[in-house]
């Protein structure tokens, strides 16, 4: 692995895991079960081609692990036993310190019953890192999708 050549590198590197991370999620939309599309589907093009597209950046991504100041690209932290949260550490100048990301509800061990409780995800721009606190608590939460 290697570190970004520039700042403006960093930026690029950036602004392609954003374009990852939509294909993915793109992808993982809801299907329209009456969506019955033939050859000419533009929706289906269009995706199709984002998820190449996506496959391609992060196949020229995978040569860098760093951005040129030498701070992490992008890290990840389990939350839940198997169950992990991804994260692209902006290439702007970081602030220090450590800020809030996102809370939710913690997978319930068996449907049906109640959240074991939150996981709330933190990030230290500055020194690349990611850290997790889970709180306890039961949940109400509807069914947990993947």
């Amino acid at each position: 692995m290697t570190r970004s050549p520039s700042r403006t590198v960093d930026y690029l590197i950036h602004e392609a895991h954003e374009i990852i991370t939509a294909a993915i999620a793109a992808e993982n939309l809801p299907v329209d079960l009456d969506h019955e599309c033939g050859d000419d589907c533009d929706t289906c093009d269009r995706l199709d081609w984002l998820s190449r597209a996506a496959g391609s950046l992060d196949v020229v991504l995978s040569r860098f692990d760093r951005y040129s100041d030498g701070r992490p690209i992008s890290g990840t932290v389990e939350y839940q036993h198997g169950r992990t949260f991804a994260y692209t550490f902006p290439a702007a100048d970081p602030v220090p310190g450590e800020r809030e990301l996102t809370r939710f509800a913690l997978a319930p061990f068996d449907e049906g019953m109640p959240s074991p409780g939150q996981a709330v995800i933190y990030a230290d721009d500055h020194a690349g890192t990611l850290r997790v606190d889970l709180l306890p608590g039961n949940v109400i939460v509807g069914r947990f999708n993947r």
